[in-house]
């Protein structure tokens, strides 16, 4: 298995659980998921080409 393709998947269930559990439900787990989206796609503007 492809370590960056399992860590994620491993994490997330978890981490929504948090977040749900703790932080509003399911809209704090949209808002939440909304900012990382848009912080990924921001991460990755910058990128011109892969080698």
């Amino acid at each position: 298995m492809n370590i960056a393709s399992l860590v994620p998947q491993a994490f997330a269930p978890p981490a929504a659980g948090v977040i749900i559990a703790g932080l509003g439900g399911y809209p704090a787990l949209y808002v939440i998921t909304a900012g990382t989206a848009a912080l990924s796609g921001y991460a990755v503007l910058r990128v011109r080409a892969i080698r």
